[in-house]
């Protein structure tokens, strides 16, 4: 995906992901509200409400995260995977467990009619960090993975990912 951000919002996006990466919710979310006060495009509209979807989704305000979720989708005009996945997390958690499979049915959707396997494979590989990172299920996350490998077998960064999921997981 190629993002129309300049170097000062690529830079906020950043560090907004690392207080994500390191479950500091309250900081990423945060660090992702001042982003989306000073980046305007239409990506960093979508990265902005999906990292928030996220950072509630960590702190258990599940409404809030879906409230996030639809605004990514809004802007996408319901084609972001990572939206889709934070909704189906957010309702699971809420006991919605219809909605939360119709969420992540839709994500298999956009995944499966993307031609491009390269883009496909990275969509499976997003698909077993999500799972792994914020739903601790392991063994979905190896099945999206190993998904990634068959599809793009030369890229290394999927046996990396599986790497670092075992070392987590031990």
């Amino acid at each position: 995906q190629t993002f129309t951000m300049g170097k000062k919002c690529r830079a906020a996006l950043a560090s907004a992901q690392e207080a994500l990466s390191g479950k500091s919710y309250q900081e990423a979310l945060t660090l992702y509200q001042a982003f989306a006060g000073d980046c305007k495009t239409k990506d960093a509209k979508e990265l902005a409400a999906v990292g928030m979807a996220e950072a509630y989704n960590g702190m258990g305000m599940h409404d809030e995260a879906i409230a996030q979720a639809d605004a990514a989708l809004k802007v996408t005009k319901d084609a972001s995977l990572n939206a889709h996945f934070q909704k189906g997390v957010a309702l699971n958690a809420k006991g919605d467990v219809t909605g939360s499979q119709q969420e992540l049915a839709r994500v298999m959707e956009l995944t499966e009619n993307n031609q491009n396997a390269a883009q496909r494979a990275s969509n499976y590989a997003l698909m077993a960090a999500l799972y792994d990172r914020q739903m601790g299920q392991m063994d979905s996350a190896l099945v999206y993975l190993n998904k990634a490998k068959e599809l793009d077998p030369g890229n290394v960064k999927y046996t990396l990912q599986e790497g670092d999921m075992y070392l987590v997981h031990e």
